[in-house]
């Protein structure tokens, strides 16, 4: 009887308190960026270091930016995340792998600081663009170990 008692002062307590007030961010609504039309690319990243969960690091980050490129917003989806099999890398790379003139990997550029864009077309290639991650991703990216994420 006294765990009924209890059961229902519980239950009568939470249904007539109120949630707590949750606030919208008023400057993601009101952002410099909400008069331009957005778009989204999608991207691969391949880990070209060795370092563990290096991949999904640099994914985390590129989900967070935003750019501007010839008037649209640009926002990134990261669809497949792997390692480089291929020879040891000197520093990282983004190729495009639709865009004939390289617009993808400019805007990939853009927002990463690497510099020049390579161009590799792929006609079954599910992204637009691949980010190859090499040993000087800390100029691009951040120190990974800076972050307190869990992977």
């Amino acid at each position: 009887m006294k765990a009924v008692q209890i059961s229902l002062f519980f239950f009568l307590f939470l249904s007539c308190s109120k949630p707590p007030l949750v606030e919208v961010d008023k400057d993601i609504q009101n952002s410099e960026f909400s008069a331009y039309p957005q778009d989204t690319l999608m991207v691969e990243i391949l880990n070209g270091t060795g370092k563990d969960a290096l991949g999904r690091f640099v994914a985390d980050t590129l989900r967070s930016i935003q750019v501007v490129y010839m008037d649209t917003v640009y926002y990134f989806d990261v669809i497949r995340i792997d390692n480089w099999h291929e020879p040891e890398l000197d520093r990282s790379f983004v190729v495009d792998r639709k865009d004939f003139n390289g617009k993808n990997a400019k805007i990939l550029c853009l927002a990463s600081s690497i510099n020049p864009p390579l161009v590799e077309l792929r006609k079954n290639s599910m992204s637009e663009v691949t980010l190859i991650v090499g040993p000087d991703y800390e100029n691009y990216f951040g120190c990974m170990d800076s972050f307190n994420k869990i992977w």
